[in-house]
């Protein structure tokens, strides 16, 4: 037979009457609570919770023995809380009275975004897509070099390095462009009240040419622009279609066309004519 004291019974109403009391507060909001727990029966004094306790419309976090617990979607219609009680860090689960839960909390008043794209036959066509109003992210972007210009889904926003402030919680398309440079691209998340930290090593639009001839020693000429003489390599040269000339007295001059590509060493080997033979010579 299990037997009750009086300290046993007294436990056993307290703990009723915390449930009943954080069942009314969240009832109260419109939310329904499903269950809580504690993370721990230990005792910290230090227990602080970002959004003011149990707010199921707001993400927060609770920072508690050195550990901070984020408020999560637990489905797309569930939210767990995070909240202090006890010197402690407690759970607490509720069904979304929207319906929807979108990271961390509990979606309340929306908007509508609506995109139009027009067809080449101009017919418009729109998608619409529902965010949380008044929960936006930012987005810190750095390059080396600075001073990029930086894109998001094809829109101009502003130069490297550059905070953008009140992204709508979603996924992006990053671009950053510099003269001299090779494009950088990349898709970001944005989340509400979060900061995303992008930082972009920019590849320099640059290539080379190795230019050899036999005889070696004819004089280079890239774009009429005097380079040398062979055997050479040409660096930082920019990326695109150049003419290329080698001249030796005695010889034929040698042209020919060569399109040099980024971080690649293109190659141009020459076999010279005397000009006791037939003819210029062209690559």
């Amino acid at each position: 037979m299990v037997e009750f004291n009086n300290k046993t019974i007294s436990y056993f109403f307290v703990g009723v009457l915390v449930v009943l009391a954080v069942g009314y507060i969240m009832g109260s909001g419109g939310g329904k609570l499903i269950s809580g727990y504690s993370i721990s029966n230990q005792t910290n004094t230090t227990c602080t919770d970002s959004d003011g306790g149990l707010n199921y419309n707001l993400k927060g976090n609770v920072y508690w023995n050195n550990l901070t617990y984020w408020d999560y979607c637990t489905s797309s219609i569930n939210v767990a809380e995070r909240y202090c009680s006890n010197s402690a860090v407690q759970t607490a689960y509720y069904n979304c009275p929207s319906g929807n839960c979108y990271d961390g909390a509990c979606m309340t008043n929306t908007t509508t975004t609506t995109t139009t794209v027009l067809t080449t036959s101009t017919t418009a066509l729109t998608s619409s897509t529902t965010l949380p109003l008044n929960q936006t992210g930012n987005l810190y972007v750095s390059s080396k070099p600075t001073g990029a210009s930086v894109y998001l889904d094809g829109v101009y926003k502003a130069k490297t390095n550059t905070t953008i402030k009140g992204l709508a919680p979603k996924s992006y398309s990053l671009k950053l462009t510099k003269s001299g440079y090779v494009d950088w691209t990349a898709s970001v998340w944005i989340y509400s009240g979060q900061t995303n930290y992008v930082n972009a090593i920019l590849q320099p639009n640059k290539g080379s040419i190795n230019i050899t001839s036999i005889p070696k020693g004819a004089n280079i000429y890239l774009d009429n622009l005097y380079k040398g003489t062979t055997n050479r390599i040409l660096t930082n040269i920019a990326t695109g279609l150049h003419n290329i000339k080698l001249n030796k007295t005695g010889y034929y001059d040698y042209t020919k066309n060569v399109t040099v590509y980024v971080n690649i060493t293109s190659q141009v080997s020459a076999l010279l004519i005397p000009k006791n033979s037939t003819g210029n010579l062209t690559g």
